[in-house]
C-alpha cells in the first residue's frame, strides 16, 4: 500500500508513507520535534501499537487505515475541544460517500456503522510558539476499512463487511483529507456551529438514555443535544447534567 500512495495528494497535502509502523502518532510526535509545521499526512500500511483514546491499543492491518494529519491550526484555544467533534463529522462524511451505510457518531469521536465502532479518532495538540493563537494539531484516525479486530468487547465492523468490498486506502486518504481540511478551515473561520449542526444530525436520537461520566461520577440521562462548547447534554431528574471528558454509552450497556 506504501508504494500505492501519491507523495502528494490533490489538495496539496504531503504524504509520508510507510509499510509498517509501530505508531503514526509516534512519528508525528517526531516530526513536530524536529521542526515539521505541516500539513503534512503520515501513513502506516501496517500499525502494530498505535493507541486510541484513555490508551486502548488500535493495532491496523493491512487494507485499512492507520493515519496522522500534522497541522498548525490558527483556532482560538477555546474552540480546541470541540476538534475531535469535527474531525468525527469529517470521518463519517467520508465513509458516507465510499457508501456505507448506517453511519452515526458517538460522543466525543468514535464513528459508527450500524451502531457498531468502524473508526476512532485520537488528537494531542500543544502550543506551536510564533503567531498567538497557533496550536500544533497531530489528529489520528484508524478506519476499519477491510477488517475488524476479534474479541474487542464492544461492536466493531468495517467497511467490506458493511458493503461487500473494501474502499482503497488510496482512495480514503484522497476523500478524508480534502474532507477534513475543508471542515477544519470552517471552523477555524466559523467556528464550531456548521460541524456541530452535522454531527447533530449523526449523532444519538433525541432522548436516548445514555451514561456517561458526570462531576460526582457516572450519570444516566436522556440525550439533550450538544452545547456550543461540544460538551454532551443529559437531562436528569436534577437538572441538565454537561459532559466533557470520558465515555457515553447506552444505559443499557451499564
Amino acid at each position: 500500500m506504501a508504494a500505492s500512495l501519491p507523495g502528494r495528494l490533490a489538495d496539496g497535502t504531503p504524504v509520508r508513507a510507510f509499510a509498517e509502523v509501530d505508531s503514526t502518532m509516534r512519528l508525528a510526535r517526531e516530526a513536530f520535534a524536529a521542526g515539521e509545521t505541516g500539513p503534512l499526512w503520515i501513513v502506516g500500511a501496517i500499525q502494530t501499537a498505535g493507541r486510541g483514546r484513555a490508551g486502548r491499543a488500535w493495532s491496523s492491518e493491512a487494507g485499512n487505515f492507520a493515519g496522522t494529519l500534522l497541522l498548525t491550526l490558527d483556532a482560538a484555544p477555546a474552540l480546541l475541544g470541540t476538534l475531535s467533534l469535527v474531525v468525527a463529522v469529517a470521518v463519517a462524511e467520508t465513509l458516507e460517500e465510499a457508501g456505507v451505510p448506517g453511519l452515526s457518531l458517538k460522543w466525543p469521536n468514535d464513528v459508527l456503522a450500524g451502531g457498531a465502532k468502524i473508526a476512532g479518532i485520537l488528537i494531542e495538540t500543544a502550543g506551536a510558539g510564533g503567531p498567538a493563537g497557533a496550536t500544533r494539531a497531530a489528529i489520528g484516525i484508524g478506519i476499519n476499512l477491510a477488517h475488524h479486530p476479534e474479541g474487542i468487547a464492544y461492536p466493531v465492523t468495517d467497511a467490506a463487511s458493511e458493503t461487500g468490498r473494501a474502499p482503497a486506502v488510496a482512495d480514503v486518504l484522497a476523500a478524508l483529507s480534502a474532507r477534513l481540511r475543508a471542515r477544519i478551515a470552517e471552523w477555524e473561520h466559523e467556528g464550531f456551529a456548521p460541524a456541530r449542526a452535522r454531527w447533530l444530525a449523526l449523532g444519538p436520537q433525541a432522548g436516548a438514555m445514555l451514561t456517561g461520566s458526570g462531576p460526582a461520577g457516572p450519570v444516566t440521562g436522556s440525550y439533550d443535544g450538544l452545547d456550543p462548547d461540544g460538551a454532551l447534554r443529559l437531562a436528569t431528574p436534577s437538572g441538565i447534567v454537561r459532559i466533557t471528558a470520558g465515555d457515553v454509552i447506552p444505559a443499557q450497556e451499564t
